[in-house]
């Protein structure tokens, strides 16, 4: 069995499309930029609006790197509010930060299950502080009242995330006064990368469906990417901790333009709410983050908590899960809370994207039932589904 962490590609996807239902938001949101990752956009958003120095950004301490990276890039100050281990807001602490009158809050829509948001965007309203909706792990989610990302003064997606594409990110201001950062003059990323990563994406597509091809495909494409690049050619590293302000204003490829109007997203949301279903009635409780599927929610992993995550990845891997530690390291100089602490020691997130299989979440569900939970996890579980 081999299933990989993200979405792979499809050869169908390289046919011609016989048309689509119209795509929902956030690609169709009026006012939108495109460009090469989601972290870039958030750089040369505060580098629009002139933030600097004096300007604070209120961030979670439970967090990527890379935005916190891109925010000081921009020339901003960051300062950090408390995230439970839960994954929600300590709502307290949050608005105590926000009596600061930070000038922007950035909140983080965890694995596609929605923050307090119209909470948090009154709280914001009320004190001028400008809110953005960090979508980089909720595409295609919704809260009650509407899309996530729809709420606060700019949102950004990741594309690569949830959908089989090479990179491509998306900025969206939701309201018509606010400027936008001028892709025009930007630079298209390396079309041979870009042909790398999409040629990797289709090999791992063929290994998940057959294994014995897929391990001839793998030598393959070992030697195709070092043949791409003595051509220049530099795959997106998926899930990396950098800012490389090199591709600051890259934009997003064209291959990944032509493939987005070829995706059924409805259909995409709903075998992922499938198979974290199918998934979540076939997996211990305590081994679960958040057994309750809302409504609204398009989920990126199913997120474990687990005792020790390294070895439990490492299990699954050998297994050929793809398995991922998902923000282990935490930035110089964060004030790392308890839960946030929590988070990067024990959660650990398998993948349930459209391409898996019934068949395979049988088998990986399997193998979760061998790992050894946190004892914490049950008390977690509560919390998170109160």
């Amino acid at each position: 069995m081999y299933v990989p962490e993200w979405p792979p590609m499809s050869p169908a996807l390289w046919l011609p499309s016989r048309g689509r239902a119209a795509l929902p938001f956030p690609f169709s949101a009026k006012r939108r930029v495109y460009g090469f990752r989601a972290r870039n956009l958030i750089h040369n958003l505060l580098r629009t609006l002139g933030f600097g120095p004096s300007d604070h950004v209120l961030v979670p301490d439970y967090h990527h790197g890379s935005e916190v990276a891109a925010i000081r890039a921009a020339g901003a100050s960051v300062d950090y509010y408390p995230i439970r281990s839960d994954l929600t807001p300590d709502m307290g602490m949050l608005r105590c930060k926000l009596e600061r009158r930070p000038r922007a809050l950035l909140l983080t829509h965890y694995l596609g299950w929605a923050q307090p948001v119209e909470e948090v965007k009154r709280m914001c309203r009320e004190r001028g502080v400008l809110l953005i909706e960090d979508c980089a792990l909720s595409l295609l989610s919704h809260a009650t009242g509407g899309p996530l990302g729809s709420f606060g003064d700019y949102a950004v997606f990741c594309l690569y995330k949830t959908l089989p594409v090479p990179n491509g990110a998306l900025l969206v201001a939701n309201d018509p006064d606010l400027p936008l950062p001028d892709s025009r003059a930007s630079g298209e990323a390396s079309r041979l990368g870009a042909m790398s990563r999409s040629l990797e994406l289709s090999f791992e597509w063929m290994r998940a469906r057959n294994g014995a091809v897929g391990r001839s495909l793998e030598v393959c494409r070992s030697g195709a990417a070092s043949m791409l690049k003595l051509f220049g050619a530099r795959a997106l590293p998926l899930g990396d901790d950098g800012f490389d302000p090199r591709t600051v204003d890259a934009r997003m490829s064209g291959i990944t333009s032509s493939l987005i109007p070829k995706f059924d997203c409805t259909a995409i949301r709903h075998r992922r709410r499938e198979n974290f279903r199918r998934l979540r009635n076939a997996i211990p409780q305590p081994l679960m983050l958040r057994p309750n599927l809302g409504r609204g929610v398009c989920p990126l992993f199913m997120p474990l908590v687990v005792e020790d995550k390294h070895q439990a990845a490492l299990a699954l891997r050998r297994h050929g899960i793809g398995a991922v530690e998902f923000w282990n390291h935490e930035t110089a100089g964060t004030p790392t809370g308890p839960g946030a602490r929590f988070l990067r020691r024990h959660v650990l997130e398998i993948p349930l994207h459209q391409d898996v299989t019934d068949e395979q979440l049988d088998r990986m569900a399997d193998r979760v039932r061998l790992l050894s939970p946190k004892p914490r996890a049950a008390d977690v579980r509560k919390r998170a589904s109160a």
